[in-house]
């Protein structure tokens, strides 16, 4: 599918709606936003920290979690000082599961295709 923003086609790990389903444990999200690439969606992106997975900032005062320290932001007062920390953890593993979801999806159809058979969409 494409990305609403970029115009860019966007595989199912690469996708920042199931990412956020994912990591906060809200399914109905993918029929409630339209499909968007991960690095389109800074404001999740940013929380990403793993060695595959280049590191993206949101520079928007509002979202970017570099600033959530501040005991004086809004983030750090509405959700505790240990937020940021909070959503790397929910985003790294979500991101982690995604890619583990698509290569075990991928690894199937190149079964189903090597026995002959035409797999199902």
């Amino acid at each position: 599918m494409e990305c609403y923003q970029c115009k860019k086609e966007t595989d199912d790990w690469d996708d920042a709606t199931k990412l956020h389903a994912i990591a906060w444990n809200e399914p109905l999200t993918v029929f409630l936003y339209k499909k968007k690439c991960i690095r389109c969606s800074p404001s999740r992106a940013q929380h990403i920290v793993h060695p595959d997975f280049e590191p993206v900032a949101d520079d928007r005062p509002m979202f970017d979690k570099r600033l959530w320290s501040d005991p004086e932001n809004a983030a750090h007062k509405k959700y505790g000082p240990n937020f940021a920390t909070e959503c790397e953890d929910r985003y790294t593993n979500a991101w982690l599961e995604l890619r583990e979801e698509c290569e075990e999806e991928n690894s199937r159809k190149t079964s189903i295709e090597s026995n002959g058979k035409t797999p199902i969409k």
